[in-house]
Order: structure tokens, then C-alpha cells, then sequence
């Protein structure tokens, strides 16, 4: 052990050694210690050793006193720091010498960087976590990263993928490690499409390019052989143009954007031949997403990444195109600009940051933008042809793999409801959210405005200027300087959280708190949305539009998200969020149609927990909020008073499945203006349990599914893992309870709309565009989708998306339907 800390070091505090016998067949390697560690001298202590320690039974893995656990860098972090490599460098001898003494069986590194010690400073866990590595570090023992405990502290979604590696592990133990998988073809053929090709009715294809600016697209139908096509290469377009309106199968990885850069080239994939790697690996939930991770978990293959294959000729591209506006430009400011940039620009590992800069600068936007790099300017072109290929070969090599997976576990239903939004949901992203841009520029103003306003009172009311988007200033205002009762610490345990969720349970405890929380929606309402629309809005024929990018592969329920702008998170209810969606029109001569599925995941929880009063009220077209009323009050639903007795009897009905608390409907009800005593809402939720006693059996059925199988599946399928459902840290157990009697319930919900969504795209809609009528998807929205219409025909509209309601469940299916000029007043 060395006798000091290297020369500058930021380490802190004592060494904390390895623990464990020695030989011993695991070698469990984390990066540094933390904070507990270091107080008990000890690796692997406190929350993150907890977690440890329960995979260490003696059948999952070796009992913790069996195993031998150390730390590469052994002593303390500062706070939020990381070893550099220098640090590292300097604790590889100790290492080293460990390994020497252990004789590991397995070296099993937690967490990323511990992992790049041992297999290189390109690995990443989404790629190779939990399989069995062949180290050059240590060549006698296999090597197994795995995801850090600390990291599924905080996020828990990496509780399964911790707890899987840490199973692969114990499997290799006890039936011998089997090798990563290794790319069987060590020579593929690459190159343009031959003329005489024979394409077969299934293949793979892939493209590269932009919409606006195509460069190929590639294709294949056996492993080991891609071909490429340019975009001006029109007769061997027309082969593969005619190819795929005859396919049966047509896979891509991340079909809606491959569609657009297809549709530039004037390639239409039949909605029955689509086929996705994507939605594939979304649906396995266990899966990596990129398609370079994949293949380097199934098949061994290697990828070069594009910023790798185009860093060279961006450098070169960048350089002389900034280099020639120093050059020619007057303004001097605009020189000097230029001159910081290229000083950036040669640090060959400062790219990005030169780019970065560059765009950041005032003067950027004065000149044209830094070109965009083409494969077309890779020398030699073999290497842009290799790397485009490369994407159509593995689709197509990956694609029996993942789809018998998806048979294995039962998972085409879901698999099928997916594919079937995408092209009711690539269309909308085209037909754009036509805004009313005078709204939105005077939302900016007072929203600004508003801000300063709050930053003022905020000032008055403590005395001194508190920035509010400051977790470190409002932290140190309301825990040091008033003393209000503290939450729970931030990740790096530097503070106590200021999250949103933390000062709305603590605004009647002071009056700075409600400030605080205004000037935080209003810089979000600002930065977020207001000025986000009107710096991607584009001018379209006189009116205009923003198109947001909508994805169906982030969500764990299913559920479609939107970014650029992230327009499905504007607030519904809230004043401030319905002047927003005021600045959303339909256009003129047009209005949305809106259709909102009534209750749906009520309806879901009602079809899984299969509650006879749920079921009855339902199958009986009644209210169910009402139904609770007159069974808790006594009191008929004519006579119900909206804020004393259906508010609190919706906001129950909802909350339910997630473990309505006393104190979780204290504060909802209060934010809707019903105050009810912590006592009340105690009394009132145990009034709704007894009034439905199905809801309690199904969520007791949905912890069991959990412990069980690690996992939870909705009426068609979908799974969520939810290994924390063991954990033996209360935070974790309790939020991965929640999760496996909730998400069933989301979930489900989302196949009833994506089935909807599915019918409405191919019985309404498309009939519609073929006779030539107004008819376009607008928005789906969590429970509602709408549709933009001609104004005489937006009612007809209105019905015929209503008529093709999927009828999936043990209760009716039904929607509320509105219309309206404006986002804001559809009713």
C-alpha cells in the first residue's frame, strides 16, 4: 500500500483496505469509498452495502464473508468528486497486488468507471454489463461489471439491472462462465447494391442523411452483407423503391425516424410490413436501445460511433468555416470571436466545446450556421460505406434474436400494439401545432415580468436576494437561516433537496415558500414552453407552426413522450398553463376535435382487480366518484356538493392505486381549495378501502407478482421489473411497491389508446384523406387524442373516432368528446 497520497491529490481522510479472505473466488471492486466507509473502515457499508449484502446468501452469490471487497482508489472523495486518471494510475499498483494475492475466480467491477479499469476506457454498462468479460487487466479470472448499488439508490429502475448482473454472476459460479458473445463474421461484404440483385420480400434497411438532406439508405437480407445506395442514385433506388412495396417485412431500428429520410427518397414502407429493433428491445425492458449496444451484447459486433467516424472531417469542416468569416468578416468582435473558437478548435478533444462556444455566441447568429458533416467528406469513403452498411447488417442479425425473445415472454401483443401508433403517430409529427405567435410573445413579457415580480417579494420577505432556481441558496435560506424542518439529502449528500415536491409539503410553514414555488413555475413556463415555442416555431405558407418530436420508446408504461418542445408536459389545470395552451390553434376554417377516454385507468383498475362495485357501477354507465360519495356520505349523487364530496371522491378514486396517504390527500385536496384535517382524509380513505375491497386483493396479487418474478405484466403483457420489491431499504421496497400496483394500471391504459389509436389511424383517418376530407392527428396527450377537422365536419369527425372504441375490457370503454377553435376552450 502506498505510504502517501499522490501529489495533489483530492483525496480525503483514511485509507479504507480491503476486507475478506484471501484466495477468494469473488472479487467484488468499487471505485472509492464514501462517507460511511470511511467512518467504519470499511468497504461497502451503509445503504450501498445493504444492497450488496443481500445478493450475498450463499446461493446468488457467496456469503459477504466469503468475498473480498476493496475499492481502487481507498481513500474518501471530496464531495461529488471522482479519481482522475492520474489518481487511478497511481492506486494501480495496490490493485494489481491485490489481484496477485486474491487469485479471483471472478473480478466483478461496480459502477462505470470501475468497469473502464479493467475493459477500457470505451466500455459502457448499457452495453456489457453482467456479461463475462476476458480482461486483459487479469487475464487468470473472468471479469463481470455490473451496475453500482449506489446507483440504484437513486434511481430505481436500476435496481433490476443491478440485481441481474449480480444473478449472472452467481450463475457463472455455480455452471461455469460462458464468454461474451463474439462476432462470428470476421469479413463482411459491404458495398453498393448490386443492379442484379435479387431482394427477398423480408430485409433490413437503414438510412443516414436528414429529411432535408439524405445521404443513403442501406439494405440486407443476410448476416454478414449490407448495401448501400445514394440518394441520387435513382435506378438503384427505383430497385429497392419497388422491394419494399411488395415486403412483408421491412425492419428498421428506430423506424420513425428512419421514415422521414425514407419519405425524402420517396420510399413508403406498407403499415403491415413495418417491423422495429427499437420497440423490439423497448418491449424486453431489459434491453439497451442502441442499436450498437445491442449488437455488441448478442453479437459480439463492433460499431464505430458517427461523432468517431465524422469527428475528422468536422474538425476539418469547422476550422475553415470559421476560419473564413475571421477572415472576411469587419466587425472586429466577430474576429476576435472567431479567434477564441479556433483556439478551442485545436484541442482535439475540444470539439464540441469549440461548437458549443461558437453557437453560444452572439455573433453566430449573424452568419450561417457551422455546416453540417456528410459521410460523403469521410476519407476514405470505404469507411462511411462500412459504418452505414454496418447499421442494415446487425437490424437484420438482431432481429430473430429479439423477436424470439418477445415470443418467449409472451410479448407480441404488445409488440404489435406499438407498431400499430406509428403511423397515426409519425403523421403527426408532420401535420405541426399551428401557434398564435402575438400570445406567445406577450406570455414571454409577463412571465418575465412575473418572475422579477416574485424575486422582489422574495427579496422583502427574507431580507436579501434569493436566487429561487438555486437548490444551494434556497437550501441554505430555509434549513440554515429559518430552520425548517429538513428533507431528505441530495444525491451527493451535500444538502438537504429542494425539489418541487419537498417545498409544496412545506408551503404553509413560511411565506417565502409559495414565492419560491411561483418563481419556479414561471421560469419553467418561460424557458420551457413560452420561448421554446417561439424559437422553434416555423413559418409555413403564412401561419406558424412548431412540430414537436414525439418518441413511443421512453415511457416504462407505454406511454407517448414529446420533446423540442416537450408539449405533453404544459400543465392542464393551472391558470398560468391554460394561457399557454390558449396560444395553440386550429387554424382557420378548422377546429380540434378532442376525444378524452372517460376514466380509463379506473376502467383498467376495475378490469384487473375485477371489484364488484367497480364493476357494477361501470357496467351500469354509472359515476363512479358519485357511487363513492353516496357510499361513504350517504348522500344521492344529485345532492352531492362538488367541492365537499366529489373532489375528494375523484382525488381518492385516482390516487388509489398508488397508496393513497393521509398526508398525500391532505395536500391534494388542498390544492384544489378542500381543506380537510390529516383525521379526515384518514377516516375518509379508510371509508374507500372498505367500499372497495377488490382494489386492496389486486394490489396484494401485484406485490406478490413482484417478489415472485421480479417483475409485474398489464392484461396484454408489458412488464416492468421491480427487483426492489426485496430490497432492504424501506425507500426502495415501499417505491417499487408502488410501481407494481400502479404501472399495470398505466399500462393498461395505454394499450386500450394505443389500440384506439390504431383504429382511428386505419378506419377513419386514412379513408378520410383518400376521399379528400380535412382530417389530420393533432396531439395525443395522456388520455385524450385530437384531430384537427374542416369546421362543418368536425362533429362528423368527433363520432367516427368515438365509433371505433376498442372494447378490451370487462367494463365498457368510453369518451368524452369536444371541439373547439383554441387548445384551451375545447368543450
Amino acid at each position: 500500500m502506498p505510504a502517501l497520497p499522490p501529489p495533489g491529490s483530492k483525496r480525503l481522510g483514511p485509507r479504507v483496505p480491503a476486507i475478506g479472505p484471501q484466495p477468494a473466488d469473488v472479487l467484488l471492486v468499487g471505485l472509492c469509498p464514501g462517507r460511511d466507509e470511511v467512518i467504519l473502515e470499511e468497504p461497502f457499508v451503509g445503504r450501498s452495502g445493504t444492497e450488496l449484502s443481500r445478493f450475498c446468501d450463499g446461493e446468488t452469490l457467496p456469503l459477504r464473508q466469503d468475498l473480498r471487497i476493496c475499492n481502487i482508489d481507498q481513500q474518501r472523495p471530496r464531495q461529488g468528486e471522482a479519481p482522475d486518471g492520474e489518481e487511478i494510475a497511481y492506486w494501480l499498483p495496490t490493485l494489481q497486488a491485490e489481484l496477485i494475492t486474491t487469485k479471483p475466480k471472478v473480478i466483478v467491477p461496480l459502477g462505470l468507471i470501475a468497469s473502464r479499469v479493467f475493459l477500457g476506457s470505451d466500455f459502457t454498462l448499457e452495453r456489457g454489463h453482467g456479461l463475462a468479460h476476458r480482461s486483459p487487466f487479469w487475464l487468470p479470472a473472468w471479469t463481470v461489471p455490473a451496475y453500482h448499488p449506489a446507483a440504484a439508490l437513486h434511481a430505481p429502475d436500476l435496481q433490476s439491472f443491478f440485481a441481474a448482473d449480480m444473478d449472472a454472476v452467481g450463475v457463472g459460479l455455480q455452471f461455469g462462465f460462458v464468454e461474451r458473445p463474439q462476432d462470428t463474421i470476421a469479413h463482411p461484404d459491404y458495398r453498393l447494391l448490386p443492379l442484379d440483385a435479387e431482394i427477398p420480400d423480408a430485409f433490413s434497411i437503414d438510412t443516414e442523411g436528414w429529411p432535408d438532406e439524405p445521404w443513403c439508405l442501406t439494405i440486407s437480407w443476410e448476416a454478414g452483407a449490407g448495401y448501400l445506395v445514394p440518394h441520387n442514385d435513382f435506378e438503384r433506388l427505383a430497385i429497392v423503391r419497388k422491394a419494399v412495396r411488395r415486403s412483408s417485412r421491412t425492419t428498421c431500428h428506430q423506424l420513425l425516424a428512419d421514415l422521414d429520410v425514407l419519405a425524402a427518397l420517396d420510399i413508403e414502407i406498407p403499415a403491415r410490413a413495418m417491423d422495429d429493433t427499437l420497440v423490439m428491445a423497448y418491449n424486453l425492458a431489459m434491453e439497451p436501445q442502441a442499436l450498437k449496444a445491442l449488437g455488441y451484447r448478442h453479437l459480439g459486433a463492433m460499431q464505430e460511433s458517427y461523432a468517431d467516424v465524422t469527428h475528422a472531417a468536422e474538425e476539418a469542416l469547422t476550422r475553415s468555416f470559421i476560419a473564413c468569416i475571421g477572415a472576411t468578416h469587419e466587425d472586429k468582435r466577430v474576429v476576435t470571436a472567431c479567434t477564441r473558437v479556433l483556439a478551442k478548435i485545436d484541442d482535439p478533444n475540444n470539439l464540441k466545446t469549440a461548437k458549443e462556444l461558437w453557437r453560444n455566441s452572439k455573433f453566430s447568429k449573424v452568419v450561417d450556421p457551422v455546416p453540417r458533416v456528410t459521410l460523403d467528406l469521410i476519407e476514405p469513403q470505404s469507411r462511411a460505406v462500412t459504418y452505414a452498411c454496418r447499421d442494415a447488417d446487425l437490424t437484420e442479425r438482431l432481429r430473430p434474436l429479439l423477436f424470439k425473445r418477445l415470443v418467449d415472454r409472451e410479448l407480441e401483443q404488445v409488440y404489435h400494439l406499438d407498431m400499430g401508433v406509428i403511423p397515426i403517430v409519425n403523421r403527426m409529427q408532420h401535420v405541426g401545432m399551428q401557434v398564435d405567435m402575438p400570445h406567445f410573445e406577450q406570455l414571454v413579457t409577463v412571465f418575465g415580468q412575473g418572475y422579477a415580480r416574485a424575486r422582489t417579494e422574495i427579496e422583502a420577505c427574507v431580507g436579501h436576494d434569493v436566487n429561487p432556481n438555486s437548490g444551494d441558496q434556497v437550501a441554505a435560506l430555509l434549513f440554515d437561516e429559518l430552520g425548517l424542518p429538513t428533507t431528505k439529502m441530495t444525491k451527493g449528500r451535500r444538502r438537504y433537496s429542494t425539489e418541487d415536491k419537498y417545498l409544496e409539503a412545506m408551503r404553509e410553514l413560511h411565506p417565502v415558500i409559495p414565492l419560491l414555488i411561483a418563481a419556479r413555475e414561471l421560469t419553467k413556463l418561460l424557458g420551457t414552453y413560452a420561448a421554446a415555442v417561439l424559437e422553434q416555431a416555423e413559418e409555413r405558407d403564412g401561419v406558424w407552426l412548431i412540430f414537436p418530436h414525439l418518441r413511443i420508446t421512453r415511457v416504462v408504461s407505454g406511454r407517448v413522450s414529446a420533446f423540442n418542445p416537450n408539449v405533453l408536459a404544459i400543465p392542464k389545470h393551472s391558470t398560468r398553463g391554460k394561457r399557454i395552451r390558449h396560444g395553440f390553434v386550429a387554424g382557420a376554417g378548422r377546429r380540434l376535435v378532442s376525444n378524452d377516454l372517460s376514466q380509463i385507468e379506473l376502467r383498467v383498475l376495475a378490469h384487473e382487480s375485477q371489484d364488484k362495485s367497480m364493476l357494477r357501477v361501470y357496467r351500469r354507465g354509472g359515476d363512479l366518484h358519485a357511487d363513492l360519495g353516496e357510499r361513504v356520505f350517504g348522500i344521492k349523487a344529485a345532492d352531492q356538493d362538488e367541492s365537499k364530496h366529489r373532489l375528494p371522491c375523484k382525488t381518492v378514486n385516482f390516487s388509489m392505486v398508488m397508496g393513497a396517504s393521509p398526508s398525500g390527500l391532505h395536500d391534494s385536496l388542498g390544492k384544489v381549495g378542500v381543506h380537510w384535517s390529516i383525521d379526515t382524509c384518514r377516516d375518509f380513505i379508510r371509508e374507500t378501502w372498505k367500499a372497495r375491497p377488490g382494489v386492496a386483493a389486486y394490489i396484494d396479487s401485484k406485490h406478490a407478482q413482484a417478489r415472485r418474478y421480479g417483475y409485474v405484466t398489464d392484461f396484454c403483457g408489458r412488464r416492468r421489473y421491480v427487483a426492489g420489491v426485496s430490497s432492504a431499504d424501506k425507500w426502495i421496497r415501499l417505491q417499487a411497491e408502488r410501481e407494481a400496483q400502479a404501472t399495470p394500471i398505466q399500462a393498461g391504459a395505454q394499450e386500450v389508446f394505443k389500440a384506439w389509436m390504431g383504429n382511428v389511424w386505419h378506419d377513419v383517418l386514412v379513408p378520410w384523406l383518400k376521399r379528400g376530407d380535412l382530417a389530420e392527428p393533432w396531439l395525443q396527450v395522456h388520455d385524450d387524442l385530437i384531430c384537427v377537422a374542416g369546421k362543418k365536419k368536425a362533429q362528423r369527425l368527433g363520432k367516427a373516432v368515438r365509433a371505433v372504441l376498442p372494447q378490451m375490457l370487462r367494463v365498457p370503454v368510453l369518451a368524452e368528446g369536444k371541439i373547439g377553435r383554441r387548445w384551451s376552450t375545447l368543450k
